[in-house]
């Protein structure tokens, strides 16, 4: 694949959300989180805060729903991303 975003988007893979606490326990019920995660896979190159492949929390309902060679991603816009790891 070969996506460039343009200037203060990011592409990213989101991650899906587990039903699982920290110490393994499956939690029952929906998952109902306000925060969605996601793997960096592009981004613009003047983008100095963030680099491919790192992790990012970002607001659920948020971004551009892309369906590129069958794999489901987002654009996001920069200022979409709360934290990254």
């Amino acid at each position: 694949m070969n996506i460039r975003p343009t200037k203060g988007r990011v592409l990213v893979l989101p991650q899906e959300n587990e039903n699982k606490s920290v110490s393994g326990l499956f939690l029952g019920g929906n998952n109902n989180d306000k925060t969605q995660r996601g793997t960096i896979i592009a981004l613009h190159e003047d983008n100095l805060n963030m680099l491919a492949g790192e992790t990012v929390i970002f607001q659920k309902g948020y971004g551009i729903e892309l369906n590129i060679d069958g794999v489901d991603y987002l654009m996001l816009h920069e200022n979409d991303i709360l934290a990254t790891y």
